[in-house]
């Protein structure tokens, strides 16, 4: 006698994982993950949005600041090789990483922004999401607490 069962549903388009990839790890690590790294490379002022209530495409907004352009660069090189190491896959898509103002890594469930001082200002995410549940990198305890 065969049992058959149904996989659980996904979580929706934006699942980060199959009920096949259990053993990858959930959403939640991989965004603390990002901001680690973008922390490790001295970025200020990260903070990770949720967007997923009103958002189809990515549940999550990591945003960081570096204050030149390459240093812009290498925190997103940093935050590849840091979410990769936490056993995520690499981002689907990456824009910006030649000029270095801002380099955008959509990894699906989570869309990290790095952004030149300056043109985090001028396009002002922050603001533009400030009615959204968001966590702030806190140095101390090299944690995401509310904020």
């Amino acid at each position: 006698m065969s049992e058959t069962t149904s996989p659980a549903p996904e979580a929706g388009p934006r699942a980060a994982a199959t009920t096949a990839e259990s053993s990858a790890p959930d959403t939640a690590d991989l965004v603390a993950a990002a901001a680690a790294a973008a922390a490790d490379l001295l970025a200020t002022d990260i903070v990770v949005i949720d967007v997923g209530d009103v958002l189809a495409v990515t549940d999550h907004f990591v945003i960081a600041s570096g204050s030149n352009v390459r240093q812009v660069k290498r925190i997103a090189e940093e935050i590849r090789t840091g979410v990769k190491d936490a056993g995520g896959s690499a981002p689907v898509r990456t824009e910006g990483l030649g000029e270095g103002n801002w380099v955008l890594l959509d990894y699906g469930p989570f869309v990290v922004h790095v952004f030149h001082e300056r043109t985090r200002q001028f396009y002002d995410l922050d603001g533009l999401w400030s009615d959204m549940d968001r966590r702030v990198w806190d140095p101390a305890t090299e944690e995401l607490r509310a904020g």
